[in-house]
C-alpha cells in the first residue's frame, strides 16, 4: 500500500503543466459561477420567507423580526458581491500575479465587511425593531444565509443539463 502511494506521488510529479491553450479551453468548457447567483438565491429565499409570514398571518413583531433578519443577511451579501465585482473591475490590466493576490485580498476584505455589517445589524435590532422576536429574526437570518447552497445546487443542475445537451448533440 505504501509503495502504491509513493508511485502515485512520483507519477504526479511527472505530469506536465498545461499550456495556455489547454488552460483556455478548460476555462471555456467550465465557466465560473456568477457571484450574483448566491445573492439572487438569498433574495428568492428571503421573498419566500416574507410571503410565508404574510400567508401564516403571523404577529406584527414576528413579521418585523423576520424582515430584520432577512435584511441583516441580504444587505451585507449584496454589498459584498458588488464591492468584490468593482474591485475585480479595477484590477483589470494588472499582471495576473497581482490580480490573483489583490483579488484574494479583496475577497477577504469584503467578507470581513459582510461579517461586521451583519453583526452590527443584528445588534442594532434591539434598538430599531420594537419587541424584537429574537428566534424569528435569527431563524430568518440563518435560513437566508444558508441559501448559498441553493446557488450551488442550481449551478450544478445547470452544468448537468449543459453536459447532457452536449452529449445529445454529439451522438
Amino acid at each position: 500500500m505504501h509503495k502504491e502511494v509513493i508511485e502515485q506521488a512520483q507519477g504526479d510529479r511527472d505530469e506536465q503543466p498545461w499550456s495556455a491553450e489547454q488552460a483556455h479551453a478548460w476555462r471555456a468548457k467550465t465557466p465560473a459561477m456568477s457571484p450574483w447567483l448566491p445573492a439572487a438565491m438569498q433574495a428568492v429565499v428571503a421573498a419566500l420567507l416574507l410571503a410565508g409570514s404574510l400567508a401564516l398571518n403571523l404577529e406584527r413583531n414576528i413579521r418585523l423580526s423576520l424582515m430584520w433578519g432577512v435584511f441583516s443577511s441580504l444587505l451585507p451579501s449584496l454589498l459584498c458581491v458588488s464591492g468584490y465585482r468593482i474591485t475585480v473591475w479595477m484590477l483589470k490590466g494588472l499582471p495576473h500575479g497581482a490580480q490573483a493576490l489583490l483579488g484574494f485580498a479583496s475577497i477577504l476584505c469584503w467578507e470581513l465587511v459582510k461579517l461586521l455589517l451583519s453583526v452590527a445589524l443584528l445588534i442594532a435590532a434591539s434598538r430599531i425593531v420594537l419587541n424584537v422576536h429574537w428566534l424569528a429574526m435569527l431563524l430568518a437570518f440563518v435560513v437566508v444565509v444558508k441559501a448559498y447552497w441553493l446557488a450551488f445546487l442550481v449551478e450544478r443542475l445547470r452544468k448537468l443539463r449543459s453536459a447532457q445537451a452536449v452529449l445529445k448533440t454529439s451522438v
